[in-house]
């Protein structure tokens, strides 16, 4: 009795097993998949022809700041090369004038 009931169970199984891969295989088939993959395959033809654009943008936007920060580089280095040449002129200067009071103060 116990051998039926488990053959009984055991065929009942894999009829639903082959139910369930009939019913699959349909909808792999189903004109509602195909439509979902054309549908797929589209954003994926659209994501990858941005790509290129998307590159494109970023080069020119690296090629664009590189040239900012190079020229802000270039015009920092010269301020503080005029500021430097400034100093140093402010600094001979206050030189000369301690050097001029101290003769003076010499001379009293």
């Amino acid at each position: 009795m116990e051998e039926k009931i488990g053959r009984e169970t055991l065929q009942k199984l894999l009829e639903l097993q082959i139910h369930l891969l009939d019913q699959y295989t349909e909808a792999l088939e189903s004109d509602e998949r195909k439509e979902a993959k054309e549908a797929v395959n589209d954003i994926l033809k659209a994501v990858i022809a941005a790509v290129g654009p998307i590159f494109l943008f970023q080069r020119l936007a690296y090629n664009k700041t590189v040239g900012l920060h190079e020229e802000a580089v270039t015009k920092t280095s010269e301020l503080l090369s005029h500021l430097l040449e400034e100093e140093r002129k402010r600094a001979q200067i206050r030189d000369r004038m301690r050097n001029q009071a101290e003769r003076g103060r010499g001379k009293k």
